[in-house]
C-alpha cells in the first residue's frame, strides 16, 4: 500500500518558489564572463518541475572547472515539508556504476585484479555460458548479460540477498556471445561481489574507505536500510495525478554495484574535481575509464567504464543517468570541448531530467545547439536521405540482431530491441540540417568525425538524430538527439 499525497499545481507552485535557492559563489565579474542566465534557468527548472511533477531538484553548473551554479529547488520531503538543500541526500542509482567501475580500476591499481581477468576467476559455479567474461565486459556492458531491471518488483522482494538474485540472474541465458555486441545490463551488479572477494571488505565499506572518504565525500555511502542518513531525500513517483512514495524493494537489491550509491550534490561536485584534477585514479585509469570500448570485431561501442560516449549536437558527450523505482531521477552531463559539467539530482522517478540538463547546457554555452531547436533547411542531398531512411527503416523492424547491428554503424549504446521501440511506426525520415567538423573534428571511436548529418525521425514517438561520417564519407555514428 502507497502513502499518497495529493497535489494539483497551484500548491506544488507554491511549493517550488518558497524553497528556491539560487547559490552564486563568485563576483560579478566572474558570473557576468560566462553570461549566465540565472534567473532564465531558476524558472526553467521550476516550470520543468511543475509540469513533470518533481517535488525536489538539486543542480550544478561546472564552467570552466569553476562552480557558477549551485541551485536547490522544492521539497526534499513531501509529508514533512522538508526543502531540498546543500545537504540533501539522493539515490542516484545506475548514475552509481561509475563508483563501482572506479573501485575495479583501484583494485588494478594495486595489482589485485586484471579488467581483461575472467570473472570465473572471482566467482564460483558460473553457468558454462558465464565461463569467458571479462571483468571490463560486465564494466562496459558487452557480456551479454540481460538487465533484470526489467523485472517487476516482486522479483526484486523474493530475491532478496545477493546470493539470491546472483542465482536468479545465473537462470537467464545470455542476448549473446560476451564481447560479440552491446546490451545495458547489470552486469556491475556482480563486480560488487567481485570487490568483496578480493578486498575482503563489502562493496559499501571499500567504496567508503577507498573513494568516498579520500575524496571527502562525507554525505555519500552505499544504501542501507537500518543506517540512519541525516538529510536523507524521500522517493517518489507520479501516478493518477498525484505523488506516491517510491516503490519498495529489499535492501541488498537498494544497494548492489549497480545501483547503491547515495550522495549529495557537494559530494558529487567533488568527485566532479577529482576526474578533473585525475586525482584518486591515476591518469591512466582515467583514460581507461573514459576510453569506448571494445567488440570482438574490433568495433567500438559507445560506453567506456561507467559511462556513456557519444556525439551530441556536435560535440562529445560523457554523460550517465540514474532511474529508480525507488523514486529518484539523476543525471550528470560532461562536455568536455567546453568545459561544461552539469549535475542533476531529483527525487521523482518518471522524468525526463537528461533533457532538462542538456536544455541548460546549451543556456550555459550557445555553441552548442539541440537538433530539435535547429531550423528545418532544404535537403542537400537526396541520395544520402535515402540510404539513411533505409537503415533506419531496417533498424525499426529489427532486420540486425545483436551479433549485427554494430556492423552497421555505432548505435551509440542501443540494443536492437530499444531502437524498435524508439522507432515504432517509422515511415520517413526528414533532412533538419548538416555541420562540417572538419576544423574541429570530433576524435570518437578511433574515427575523425568530420561531418555530422541531422535528421528528424517520424513514427510514432517523433525522433531526431545524428549521423557522424569521417572523411572518406563512412559512416561512423548514429546517434539519438534532442
Amino acid at each position: 500500500m502507497y502513502w499518497i499525497v495529493r497535489c494539483n499545481n497551484a500548491f506544488i507552485r507554491v511549493l517550488l518558489l518558497s524553497y528556491s535557492i539560487s547559490i552564486f559563489p563568485f563576483s560579478k565579474t566572474c558570473f557576468a564572463q560566462y553570461s549566465l542566465p540565472g534567473d532564465s534557468i531558476d524558472v526553467y527548472v521550476q516550470s520543468k518541475m511543475l509540469s513533470q511533477h518533481i517535488p525536489g531538484v538539486a543542480l550544478a553548473i561546472i564552467k570552466d572547472r569553476k562552480l557558477i551554479k549551485e541551485g536547490y529547488y522544492g521539497l526534499a520531503n513531501i509529508e514533512n515539508n522538508v526543502p531540498v538543500t546543500s545537504k540533501s541526500v539522493f539515490e542516484i542509482a545506475s548514475m552509481g556504476k561509475q563508483f563501482t567501475c572506479a573501485a575495479i580500476l583501484l583494485l588494478q591499481q594495486e595489482g589485485k585484479l586484471n579488467v581483461s581477468d575472467k570473472l570465473s576467476k572471482y566467482l564460483e559455479n558460473l553457468p558454462d555460458t558465464w565461463q569467458d567474461i571479462t571483468l571490463q565486459q560486465l564494466m562496459n556492458h558487452t557480456s551479454g548479460m540481460r538487465d533484470d531491471w526489467i523485472e517487476e518488483t516482486p522479483y526484486f522482494l523474493i530475491n532478496h540477498t545477493d546470493s539470491l538474485m546472483l542465482e536468479a540472474q545465473k537462470k537467464s541465458p545470455l542476448l549473446f556471445k560476451p564481447g560479440e555486441s552491446f546490451n545495458y545490463s547489470s552486469g556491475p551488479f556482480t563486480l560488487g561481489l567481485v570487490i568483496k572477494k578480493i578486498s575482503g571488505k563489502s562493496h559499501a565499506q571499500f567504496l567508503k574507505e577507498k573513494i568516498f572518504e579520500p575524496l571527502g565525500m562525507s554525505s555519500s555511502s552505499v544504501y542501507d536500510s537500518r543506517k540512519i542518513v541525516l538529510n536523507r531525500v524521500a522517493g517518489y513517483t507520479w501516478k493518477d495525478n498525484t505523488f506516491q512514495n517510491g516503490i519498495d524493494i529489499s535492501s541488498s537489491a537498494e544497494a548492489r554495484g549497480d545501483v547503491g550509491v547515495i550522495t549529495s550534490l557537494q559530494d558529487m561536485i567533488k568527485w566532479e574535481t577529482a576526474i578533473n584534477n585525475k586525482s584518486l585514479l591515476t591518469e591512466d585509469s582515467w583514460r581507461q575509464m573514459f576510453t569506448p570500448g571494445k567488440l570482438n570485431d574490433g568495433s567500438f561501442i559507445s560506453y567506456g567504464y561507467g559511462w556513456f560516449i557519444y556525439p551530441t549536437g556536435g560535440y562529445v558527450a560523457i554523460e550517465h543517468d540514474g532511474a529508480f523505482r525507488t523514486g529518484f531521477r539523476s543525471d550528470i552531463l560532461r562536455i568536455p570541448a567546453l568545459n561544461l559539467t552539469l549535475i542533476f539530482l531529483c527525487n521523482q522517478w518518471n522524468t525526463k531530467i537528461s533533457h532538462v540538463a542538456y536544455s541548460i547546457a546549451t543556456m550555459i554555452d550557445s555553441k552548442l545547439k539541440l537538433v530539435s531547436a535547429r531550423p528545418f533547411k532544404k535537403d542537400f542531398d537526396n541520395r544520402i536521405t535515402n540510404v539513411l531512411q533505409s537503415l533506419m527503416k531496417n533498424v525499426a523492424h529489427k532486420k540486425w540482431n545483436y551479433s549485427a547491428l554494430y556492423e552497421q554503424a555505432n548505435f551509440c549504446g542501443y540494443s536492437p530491441k530499444e531502437l524498435q521501440f524508439i522507432l515504432e511506426g517509422f515511415h520517413n525520415l526528414v533532412y533538419v540540417d548538416s555541420e562540417n567538423l572538419k576544423k574541429r573534428p570530433l576524435l570518437l571511436y578511433n574515427e575523425k568525425i568530420t561531418k555530422m548529418l541531422y535528421y528528424k525521425a517520424e513514427g510514432a514517438f517523433p525522433s531526431y538524430w545524428s549521423f557522424g561520417y569521417n572523411d572518406k564519407g563512412k559512416l561512423i555514428t548514429v546517434s539519438r538527439e534532442l
